[in-house]
C-alpha cells in the first residue's frame, strides 16, 4: 500500500485551473482562501473523508492524499488538460507507480492516452520530475506543500524550482536514460514558481505547526541511537553528503 499518492492537474490556463478549484470547493470539504498558495483541508474519497494537501502554481493544481489513490480522475477527466498520478512509499522514498494522462478524450468511452511506469527507488520523485518534464514539458512535483511523511530525501514540492539545471542534468540524465530536451530546459528556465510571492510557512506550507490533523513534518530517526529531530521542511535535513545533497543544492526558491 502506498504512503501517500498526489495528483497534479495541468490546466491550460490559470482560469481553467480556478474553475477546477471551484469544482473541489463545491464537492469536497475545502475551501481555498485568497491569500494563500497552498492549504490543508479534506476530501471525499471512496474510503470516506481523507485529510489532503492543496497547492496550486499557475496552471497547475497539486493535491496529496494519505493512501491509495481515488476516482478524482475520473470524476476531473473534463476539467484539465493533462494529470499525473504518482503513488510513493515512504519506507523507499520512491514513486512506485506513475500514471500519466496525456488526453483524457483519447479512445472509446473510459479510455485514455497515457504512460505508466515505475520510478527509481531512492529518489523521492526526483527522477519523475526530471523525465516528465524532458519528454513531456509537464511541470511535476513530489507532494504539495507540508511533507506527507518522514523522509530523507528531498522531495520536491508544488514551490521547488531547480536552481542548478545543469548540475540537476547531470546527476538525473545518466540514472533515467533520458536526454535532456530543449523544451523541458526551457520549462525549467521558466518556472512559475521562481517568484519572491511564494514563501514557505506564510504564502504556503503549514498554517499554523501546532494544528493537529496537518499533515507531519519531517521526523529523522537515528538507526544507531533511535533519537529522533523534527524539521518543518524537507530542505532542513541534512544526509551524509552523497546524491541527495548534491540534488538538494540544485533547488531553490
Amino acid at each position: 500500500m502506498p504512503s501517500w499518492s498526489v495528483y497534479n492537474f495541468e490546466c491550460e490556463s490559470v482560469a481553467d485551473r480556478e474553475a477546477l478549484m471551484e469544482w473541489f470547493e463545491t464537492n469536497h470539504p475545502v475551501a481555498f482562501p485568497q491569500n494563500r498558495y497552498s492549504v490543508f483541508a479534506e476530501i471525499e474519497t471512496d474510503s470516506g473523508t481523507a485529510g489532503a494537501d492543496y497547492a496550486w502554481v499557475d496552471r497547475y493544481l497539486y493535491i496529496t492524499v494519505m493512501g491509495e489513490p481515488e476516482n478524482l480522475v475520473h470524476e476531473t477527466a473534463d476539467r484539465f488538460e493533462r494529470v499525473a498520478v504518482a503513488e510513493f512509499d515512504s519506507r523507499t522514498e520512491t514513486a512506485t507507480d506513475v500514471t500519466f494522462v496525456v488526453d483524457s478524450d483519447a479512445g472509446g468511452e473510459g479510455e485514455v492516452a497515457g504512460v505508466r511506469f515505475e520510478g527509481i527507488e531512492g529518489f523521492g520523485g526526483n527522477d519523475v520530475m526530471y523525465v516528465l518534464a524532458m519528454v513531456h514539458r509537464f511541470r511535476f512535483r513530489s507532494y504539495s506543500a507540508q511533507s506527507p511523511t518522514n523522509q530523507i530525501t528531498p522531495h520536491p514540492h508544488a514551490f521547488t524550482v531547480v536552481g542548478d539545471i545543469d548540475a540537476f542534468i547531470d546527476d538525473l540524465e545518466g540514472p533515467t536514460g533520458v536526454a535532456p530536451t530543449e523544451e523541458g530546459l526551457a520549462l525549467l528556465r521558466d518556472d512559475p514558481a521562481d517568484d519572491d510571492k511564494y514563501v514557505y510557512g506564510e504564502t504556503y506550507g503549514p498554517v499554523d505547526s501546532d494544528e493537529d490533523d496537518a499533515i507531519d513534518g519531517v521526523t529523522v530517526v537515528d538507526a544507531e541511537t533511535g533519537e529522533t529531530q523534527s524539521f518543518n521542511d524537507p530542505s532542513e535535513v541534512e544526509d551524509d553528503g552523497g546524491l541527495m545533497t548534491r540534488i538538494r543544492g540544485l533547488f531553490g526558491g
